[in-house]
């Protein structure tokens, strides 16, 4: 995940400012930016399962892409042999 920390700290003032311009308490932002910071913590956390999900499933795809050309190479010696022995198509 790309992070841009200045970017993101600039915001973030500018928002404070305008919130503190209009009345807003500064309990009522260090609420709401507690707030924003649990929001992104469980959507890192998410971020990250879905890539560990997203890495077992790459696995077990090449596993299964593994199989699939095992059992393809088996079936034709298979027909290979039983062309060779019985001399049909």
């Amino acid at each position: 995940m790309k992070k841009h920390p200045f970017f993101l700290l600039v915001i973030s003032a500018a928002l404070s400012s305008l919130l503190a311009a209009c009345g807003v308490s500064q309990e009522a932002v260090d609420t709401l930016e507690r707030d924003k910071k649990k929001m992104q913590d469980s959507l890192t956390a998410a971020v990250r399962a879905l890539e560990a999900q997203n890495e077992a499933l790459r696995r077990d795809s090449t596993a299964l892409q593994a199989r699939l050309s095992e059992a393809e190479l088996r079936e034709k010696k298979l027909q290979e042999e039983a062309q060779r022995k019985f001399g049909g198509s």
